[in-house]
This record gives C-alpha cells, structure tokens and sequence, in this order.
C-alpha cells in the first residue's frame, strides 16, 4: 500500500485510544503527555499535521520533529523510542509518530513547572494516572507472582464494590468506606484490578472501580475421574445460584477461588463431555493450575476470565489429551492470569 493511501485509512479511523491528531507541537510538555498516555497503555500513534476534524494542514517544520523527539527522551522517564516516518498528501507533509507500549511502566511526563507525572490513554483523552495505576505498575514489576489471600476486612471490601454493582466507587469513596489506610486501600484496589476482580472505568472526568461481572460458585462433587487418567485433575463443579451467569459451552480461562480464600488459575470446560459418553446434563470442569489436595465437599467458586474455544468432540481420547494441552498453555497465556501463575 503507498504511504498516501495508509495515511488517507489511518485519517478515516478518527482519533481513538489508539491514534491521536495534532495540528501543530507548540510545546515539548504537551506532547510528553501524549507519548506517556500511549506508552502506559496499548502504545499508538501521533498524526502531527492533521487537524480534529481529519482535514490536512501538514507539519510546519523540522522544529516539530525535533520537539517529539525532544518530548520522548528528555520530557519523558524512561525515555521512549518512538519512531516516525513523513508522508506527503495533498501538497503538505504529515508527521507520523509510532509509540510503542512500555515494559517499564510508569512512563512519567515531564510538566511545565518541573513535576513528573504519569497518564494513561482513554478513549481520545490523555488521563493523569492515579495512585492505583501507579501501584499496578510496580507490582507487575515482579515477574515470579503471588498467590493471594484476602483477609475478612478486605473480603468485605471485595463485597462492598460488588454492592455498588455498574455505579462502583471512586477512589475516594473506597477510602472513605473501608477501615483501611489510604496506602493499603490503594494497595489492595491495584490487587483487585490485577487479579482481574475488579476494573476501572473512566466515567464523569473520573475513574471508578467497578468488580469484573458475575461468578458461579458450587460444591465440588465426584465425577468420573477421567481428566485424572489423562494427566489434568478437575473439580466437578455443582454450580448454585445465577444460571444465567454460567457460559456457553466451551473451554475458559477463569480464576478459582477456594472456601479458604484461596485463588488459582484455572482452565475450565463447560459442556456435555461429547469426547467419552454426551451426558444429558451441563458438566463445569475445573483444573486448577498449581493445586494439589482434595477438593471433595468444599465450595469452589469460579470468575471467567477469557473464552479459549468452543466445545467439540474429538476422535479419540488421545486427540482429548493433546487438545487439552493446548488448551492448558492458552490459559497460563492469558494475561489477566499472568500474577496466577507460579511455577506451573
């Protein structure tokens, strides 16, 4: 494709989280926000030379590329390498800037008075990061895991975000409801969001922490053992409570939580076992990466995470084990799961 033609495409997309126009780069801060907004976030790209409503002004000067170069290693910490190509088109010169996502999150912006801040990219807006971003990005520095366990007091907490329901909390507000300090409130907020129980929405000029949806919970009960014989253990779950809340048949990528508080990943199939013998009632089958023990008679609770495939009968119960580990690396892959994962 001609570097016109890509530059007309990536106009019509219009200004999103991932893409942003700039008219003209009047000052290196402005656009340090910018480049740290993408950088935090999915990464993306500067159209500089395209006005709001798509139409083409072109770039002023080389002073502009040299104030996005000056943004993404002086304005900005760590520095970002960002890369950038020219494009003519309708007789001006466009400036596209690629910043790619950082591994060394929180990428700060230098402000006009001096102090660092941090942003992220929502929608078209470039949003100051707040303190629980900042706590997620440290503690996603740590590449080994953890396992957690929550206390009664942050269990009710858990509980009182899923009372708010879509409306949740600010940050703010969560302070002010839980018996916690503001820095363990932060702590344990950027733990909710980490392990994926809990998400931020940025609604009203404002983030609000919502929990993720719903779960399913059961007692687990004897099945037929047959995931044993093929090397991945399941707990048969007994699902209770919100039918509607269990999923089309298939396999997920979901988070276990234990009657001790205890969560692990898991790889979950939801179906009628169509392989060995089509049972007539729903089945929910649960292996829990990294547990060993008994299950037997406790209460096991399930939040999906992500869908991996659709239910299918296989050929033989070798084709079954093969599927099933494939199946197993596309879950430990799921990011949301990725602090889950301990030596498994």
């Amino acid at each position: 494709m001609k570097p016109k033609d890509r530059l007309s495409e990536l106009i019509a997309e219009g200004e999103h989280q991932q893409q942003d126009f700039k008219y003209e780069i009047s000052s290196v801060s402005k656009i340090a926000h910018s480049i740290s907004a993408f950088a935090n976030t999915d990464g993306g790209r500067l159209l500089v030379g395209v006005r709001d409503n798509g139409s083409i002004a072109g770039v002023r000067s080389d002073e502009e590329i040299y104030m996005i170069d000056a943004a993404a290693h002086t304005g900005c910490r760590p520095e970002v390498n960002c890369t950038w190509e020219t494009v003519k088109a309708e007789g001006h010169t466009v400036l596209i800037a690629t910043i790619p996502a950082s591994t060394d999150r929180p990428v700060m912006a230098r402000e006009e008075d001096g102090r660092w801040r941090a942003y992220v990219r929502v929608a078209d807006e470039n949003i100051v990061a707040t303190p629980v971003h900042l706590a997620l990005w440290r503690s996603d520095q740590h590449d080994a895991g953890t396992l957690m366990r929550f206390t009664e007091q942050q269990s009710s907490a858990l509980d009182l975000l899923a009372k708010e329901g879509e409306a949740g909390l600010t940050l703010n507000q969560f302070c002010r409801r839980v018996m916690l300090s503001r820095k363990s409130a932060i702590r344990l907020l950027a733990d909710l969001v980490r392990f994926y129980l809990v998400k931020m929405e940025y609604r009203g000029q404002q983030f609000r922490f919502v929990t993720t949806g719903e779960e399913i919970s059961g007692t687990v009960v004897r099945g037929h053992q047959l995931g044993r014989r093929l090397g991945y253990p399941t707990a048969n779950v007994a699902a209770v409570g919100n039918e509607s809340a269990i999923p089309r048949r298939g396999v997920y990528a979901a988070i276990a939580t234990l009657s001790d508080d205890r969560r692990f990943p898991a790889m979950v199939n939801i179906g009628y076992r169509p392989t060995v013998e089509n049972e007539h009632h729903l089945t929910i089958e649960a292996h829990l990466i990294g547990f060993s023990g008994d299950l037997y008679g406790q209460r096991l609770s399930l939040r999906f995470i992500d869908r991996i495939r659709d239910e299918r009968k296989m050929e033989s119960l070798d084709d079954l084990k093969a599927q099933l580990a494939r199946d197993l690396q596309a879950v430990k892959g799921c990011s949301q799961l990725k602090p889950l994962i301990v030596n498994c």
